[in-house]
């Protein structure tokens, strides 16, 4: 059975032998720092035990060291790589390595370094993690043959990881898109969308099916795209968020309105989105369109 389910990894419960009531109530601290996503604070305890405590404990803290220094973005890659060599274990030190490169956007490090890394002989508790930082930096990289191979296998195996098997989910709703595989790409919509009663409201559920527009354009099924954009703004009020995803949200709704010729509502619909407090890339799309719209080329 899986025990991730905070953040993108949370630590696995850990059996030790030898080790006294002392060391393993610091682990124990250790381990829900980490969960908080305190990772500064983690890493200082894992290695207090790695100097301090037994033989018993001193192999686990370093690994757990490597993985919060590989997750916390104050330290620099250099100083995280470090921590990852001083972990013995070739599959561990693979997957803290992993780590470290993946939660800095070192997708070309992942991909090349990792490339033929045998990702199935690891601990089943971290396997399915490895399968997703190899495939969403191949996505990435634009490997998407490879990056679909892995990504369906960190799927298949995130098991009660919810957040792992929802950003697998989310890299390939873009690797499916991007290669314009529609009939693919809705049936991973269909899967964000059964996770609702979890996840309304966060961004694993808004990201895609807030931009699902290009989807159901493709596959010709319009009336469909307003159904699920309805949907999505009635579990999480999208409408009233007056942020990224409202603005997505607007776009698509534009791009569905357009697409059935009623220029007067995929109007209203960018004007809206062009008022959203996004990023200015996402202000610049829904301008560029109903620049377009209006000049006439839109059509």
């Amino acid at each position: 059975m899986k025990k991730y389910a905070v953040l993108m990894f949370a630590l696995a419960s850990v059996t030790l032998f030898a080790q006294t009531p002392q060391e393993l109530n610091d682990f124990k601290k250790g381990n829900q720092l980490y969960n908080r996503g305190k990772f500064q604070d983690a890493a200082v305890i894992f290695q207090q035990l790695a100097e301090k405590g037994s033989d018993a404990i001193k192999a686990k803290a370093l690994f757990y060291k490597a993985l919060a220094d590989g997750k916390n973005h104050r330290v620099k890659l250099a100083d995280a790589l470090k921590s990852v060599e001083a972990v013995k274990d070739e599959k561990l030190k693979a997957y803290a390595g992993m780590t470290a490169y993946y939660h800095r956007n070192q997708w070309a490090k992942v991909v090349t370094i990792y490339a033929n890394e045998a990702i199935e002989n690891w601990q089943e508790d971290y396997a399915y993690i490895g399968w997703l930082y190899r495939g969403d930096s191949r996505n990435y990289r634009r490997m998407y043959d490879k990056a679909e191979q892995d990504l369906l296998l960190a799927e298949k195996n995130a098991g009660s990881d919810g957040n792992v098997y929802m950003l697998a989910l989310n890299s390939l709703y873009r690797l499916y898109t991007t290669k314009k595989q529609y009939d693919k790409a809705l049936a991973i919509l269909q899967k964000v969308r059964g996770k609702a009663g979890q996840y309304a409201g966060h961004r694993y559920y808004l990201a895609p099916l807030t931009n699902c527009a290009s989807v159901f354009i493709g596959l010709q099924k319009l009336d469909d795209g307003h159904k699920m954009l309805d949907e999505v703004n009635q579990k999480a009020r999208v409408e009233k968020r007056n942020d990224a995803y409202a603005c997505q949200y607007f776009i698509s709704r534009g791009k569905l309105y357009q697409a059935q010729g009623d220029k007067a509502k995929a109007l209203a619909c960018y004007q809206k989105a062009a008022k959203c407090n996004a990023h200015k890339f996402y202000i610049g799309i829904a301008k560029e369109l109903e620049k377009k719209l209006q000049a006439g080329a839109g059509k």
